[in-house]
Parts: C-alpha cells; sequence; structure tokens
C-alpha cells in the first residue's frame, strides 16, 4: 500500500514539473516573437483602412524582420502607420505587403515562407513633401478557404480590382511576380471578371 502510495506521490510531482516545464517553454515561445506596434502615429509613413475582422501585419516590400512598419488592428479607420528604421526617407513607390497576425506569429522565425502567398498587398506612395492623406483599404472580400493566384506576365505593375475600375482592390501584382491571396468570402466572385490596372506614378506625385 506504500509502495503504491509512493508511486502515486512520485507520478503527480512528475506531471506538475511537466506541466511548469510546457508553460515555461510556451513563454519562451511568446518571448522571442518581437511585439507589434499596433499605435496609430501623428508622424507616419501611410494611412490604411482595415476591412477586415483580423489584425494585420505590414512590411514594406516583402515579409523581413527589417522591412517591418507595424501592425493595423481590426477594423480600424485611418490607421497611420509608422515610419520605422529609415525605411520613408525619401519619397518612394513600394508594395504594402500584409500578413495576418496568426500568420505572422507562425512564420517568425522563417518570414520568407510567407514572400508568395500575403493576405493583402498594396501598391502605395510615400511623399516625403506632402501629408500622405491617401488612404489605402485593405479589402473585406478577403479572407476565404480558397484562394486566388495570379502570375504577372505582362511587363507592367498592375493591379486586380473586383468588378472592374471602382472595385475594391483586391491586392497588387509587381510585373513577373506570382501572388497567391485567400479568396474573397463572397461566393459570387467565381462569376465576375478582376480588372488589371495600371498605376501612373506620375500623378501620386
Amino acid at each position: 500500500m506504500k509502495k503504491a502510495k509512493l508511486f502515486f506521490l512520485m507520478l503527480c510531482a512528475f506531471s506538475v514539473l511537466s506541466l511548469v516545464a510546457c508553460k515555461a517553454g510556451d513563454e519562451e515561445e511568446k518571448a522571442s516573437v518581437p511585439s507589434i506596434d499596433y499605435e496609430s502615429h501623428n508622424d507616419y509613413s501611410v494611412m490604411v483602412k482595415n476591412n477586415t475582422s483580423y489584425n494585420l501585419v505590414a512590411f514594406k516590400g516583402s515579409p523581413r524582420k527589417s522591412n517591418l512598419i507595424g501592425g493595423i488592428p481590426a477594423d480600424a479607420t485611418n490607421h497611420k502607420l509608422n515610419k520605422t528604421g529609415g525605411l520613408f526617407t525619401t519619397s518612394q513607390d513600394f508594395m504594402l505587403f500584409i500578413v495576418k497576425e496568426d500568420d505572422y506569429k507562425k512564420n517568425n522565425d522563417n518570414l520568407s515562407a510567407l514572400d508568395s502567398s500575403p493576405f493583402a498587398n498594396i501598391y502605395a506612395y510615400y511623399n516625403a513633401n506632402s501629408d500622405n492623406a491617401m488612404v489605402y483599404e485593405i479589402s473585406s472580400k478577403l479572407g476565404g478557404n480558397g484562394t486566388i493566384t495570379v502570375y504577372n506576365t505582362s511587363g507592367f505593375n498592375v493591379e486586380l480590382r473586383l468588378n472592374g475600375i471602382n472595385g475594391e482592390t483586391l491586392g497588387y501584382i509587381g510585373d513577373g511576380m506570382e501572388v497567391t491571396w485567400q479568396k474573397p468570402q463572397d461566393k459570387q466572385f467565381e462569376n465576375r471578371f478582376p480588372l488589371l490596372i495600371l498605376k501612373n506614378i506620375e500623378l501620386m506625385n
């Protein structure tokens, strides 16, 4: 009886130690992921409207730690992304590469795995000599279960829009790029014809 009781106590002690070890491991893993700046800044680079229910993370050009701009809260309106780490010193056009917060955390040690599968990407322009009042919208149609893959062989940088020139922007595809987005939630998208349009940088200066 004493041996059984002793074995039971040892088993309980082992279980407690295992739980403590797992908790410490989880906390260490969380600590390894850099915190995300979700603040809206007065001294900002570009403004974004998030029409989705997801917390998002924005990069300049590609998903790399050195290109991290900041977070975009779910349903945020006129959210002002920070001028981060010298990324915005001169006037320039660039791709706003956006991923879900969950995907950012899962791939924190290998962000390049997200290169061809952004949640959204938007053609943007930063003007060092203006207030950058343009608001870039993240489509509410993104975030479905399927995917859209577009390979741009046109020789131009283009946007993919829904239903024509005045439709919601689904994403930006640079020349020679292959991009995959999560499929729009609206199933009727399958019966609609997206439009590729050219961007005139001169009009944005």
